[in-house]
């Protein structure tokens, strides 16, 4: 998956402006709305995550790295938040489990 030129620089635009913990607010805050048009918007938001680790490799701009950063903990956080919600959401091994002891 890619993620698209226009998503590329929104993204990045949006990020300069307000900020990493805004910025992940308001991805946190699409991906929970997503979820009526999407059923895991959290793997969803994981892809485009390894999209922009992948374009930071390729082009080296650190701002790349940090979007993909904050998208990867944006589709933990909404795992987990589903995950709690639905008894019956799938389990996925690319997300990061709680072991109870």
């Amino acid at each position: 998956m890619l993620v698209p030129q226009k998503t590329q620089k929104e993204y990045e635009k949006l990020f300069l402006k307000i900020g990493e913990m805004r910025f992940f607010n308001y991805i946190y805050t699409n991906g929970l709305a997503s979820k009526k048009y999407s059923e895991h918007p959290d793997n969803i938001i994981l892809e485009q995550s390894e999209c922009f680790f992948s374009l930071f490799r390729s082009t080296g701009n650190e701002n790349f790295f940090i979007i993909g950063k904050v998208l990867r903990r944006v589709a933990h956080k909404l795992y987990r938040h589903y995950k709690k919600i639905y008894i019956t959401y799938p389990e996925n091994v690319k997300f990061l489990q709680l072991i109870k002891q």
